[in-house]
């Protein structure tokens, strides 16, 4: 923790520029910023994951661009559907679960 006290005859702005410096100085304000953006490390098998997934969009779209498709709605749902190919499968029973009780409420 940073402290200062005001000497005689100096104005705030003095003050404040003094504390500004000794704060950098401390290292306190880099520490904050980079604890303030951490994250946890990714598994290997999910950066895996995760890699695939964007090879098997960026193919996609490719694929789409040499069709004149790009941009249009077709894109947006095939990349929906590539999505949805991709999920655990934990997330895949939970949610038909979830479909499963709409159609029976109805």
């Amino acid at each position: 923790m940073v402290e200062i006290k005001r000497k005689e005859k100096e104005s705030i702005e003095g003050m404040l520029r003094r504390f500004n410096k000794k704060l950098q100085q401390s290292g306190n304000i880099y520490r904050a910023r980079a604890l303030r953006f951490h994250q946890k490390r990714k598994s290997k098998a999910v950066q895996k994951e995760e890699a695939s997934r964007k090879r098997m969009i960026t193919e996609r779209r490719e694929h789409l661009k040499r069709l004149g498709l790009f941009g249009m709605h077709k894109f947006r749902r095939s990349q929906q559907r590539l999505f949805q190919m991709r999920r655990p499968q934990a997330l895949q029973e939970k949610h038909a679960d979830k479909v499963i009780a709409t159609k029976t409420k109805k």
